[in-house]
């Protein structure tokens, strides 16, 4: 049913079970994985006297790619190849970040997508966005959402 199977990672539990989803339904439906991760500036632009920027841009960088790196690892240890992708949106918005993933996924041909809620609700969700919700509304890859503390039915 799905031969390519892109899944969107980051340090949250709930991406961590999104993870874990993707590579079982890749395995069992011998499709191909990809494992991607957004670096997000956004907490660095806050900045300020005396904060080297690119240091932290780079720091932030490295973080993205030791991220998919364990997701590789990961996949490996269940018996599946992954290839990857480490997004750099550089200071884009959270909509942006939602694009940047519909965008990565078609290029790529993905037949699911698989990503996580962190499930901010109320003022949060406001101020944070939603990437998930994003992603939902503006891509017609199927989507499979990872909600925290839930794990995706099997068969």
């Amino acid at each position: 049913m799905f031969k390519r199977i892109m899944v969107a990672v980051d340090t949250s539990k709930s991406a961590n079970s999104a993870l874990a989803k993707a590579i079982k339904l890749a395995k069992e439906q011998k499709a191909k994985l990809c494992i991607i991760h957004v670096i997000d500036y956004s907490p660095l632009m806050m900045g300020g006297e005396g904060i080297n920027i690119e240091a932290l841009q780079k720091s932030t960088k490295d973080l993205g790619q030791i991220i998919l790196n364990r997701a590789v690892a990961r996949a490996k240890r269940k018996g599946m190849k992954a290839e990857t992708r480490l997004i750099d949106k550089s200071g884009e918005s959270m909509s942006h970040i939602a694009a940047m993933i519909i965008k990565t996924a078609k290029k790529w041909r993905a037949s699911l997508l698989v990503v996580s809620s962190h499930a901010y609700k109320g003022v949060s969700r406001i101020m944070l966005g939603s990437v998930a919700e994003e992603i939902i509304r503006n891509t017609n890859i199927p989507v499979l959402l990872i909600q925290p503390g839930k794990s995706a039915p099997t068969k």
